[in-house]
């Protein structure tokens, strides 16, 4: 399979309010052995997901437990990477726009100023973190100690203190997917897959550049 990769930064965490910045930001995953095999689960699960990625676009709903966020956007799956626009809600904080396209990533929060978004740095964000990129979680957990294919469209990955459980509904289309021990731990359900989605980069006049980002063109 393919593995979609985008990367995101621990302060685009913060600007999104997703998961708030506490100590567990700087925790380390758990090591996996390169040397272990896929499970055969993985391996069943592998040709199951490229059947829905090949749909191309999906709605996505996101809960966020710890602080009772949740996220609502669509996602394609047509390109090289995943491409993204999600609003983001959460208590006590304004809604948040992400919006992932043409290997650029862009925030927005409704109580700035103006209406600009916010040019954040692909290369230091990872996507799969929040459970959009499940090709890309499926590569980091092949070689978990447990996996398991626990039948009707349940798959289960586990070792140490992170899970991943993917379910698939009659059609055999990804349907869910819950991530614990991560950060932050984080719910996703997935519908419409195949839905015509077209995501767009904010024009230019709406981008404002960070220090950090690749200029626009």
């Amino acid at each position: 399979m393919k593995a979609h990769r985008t990367r995101l930064a621990t302060a685009a965490v913060c600007l999104l309010a997703l998961a708030g910045c506490s100590d567990d930001a700087d925790k380390e995953p758990a090591d996996t052995s390169a040397s272990r095999s896929p499970s055969p689960a993985a391996q069943t699960l592998d040709g199951l997901l490229e059947k829905s990625l090949a749909l191309g676009g999906a709605h996505v709903e996101m809960a966020l437990p710890a602080t009772k966020g949740t996220g609502s956007g669509e996602v394609d799956f047509s390109s090289d990477a995943p491409e993204v626009d999600l609003t983001i809600k959460e208590p006590r904080q304004p809604r948040a726009r992400l919006i992932v396209a043409d290997g650029a990533m862009y925030a927005h929060q409704k109580n700035q100023n103006d209406d600009k978004f916010t040019m954040l740095d692909e290369e230091s964000f990872d996507l799969s973190v929040y459970g959009l990129d499940p090709s890309e979680i499926l590569e980091e957990v092949k070689t978990f100690k447990d996996g398991k294919d626990l039948g009707g469209g349940h798959f289960r990955f586990a070792e140490d203190d992170r899970a991943v459980d993917f379910y698939l509904g009659p059609d055999q289309l990804l349907q869910r997917m819950s991530l614990t021990g991560w950060l932050p731990r984080v719910e996703v359900t997935w519908t419409d897959w195949g839905k015509d989605v077209d995501i767009q980069a904010p024009p230019a006049a709406r981008i404002m550049a960070t220090p950090s980002a690749s200029p626009s063109a």
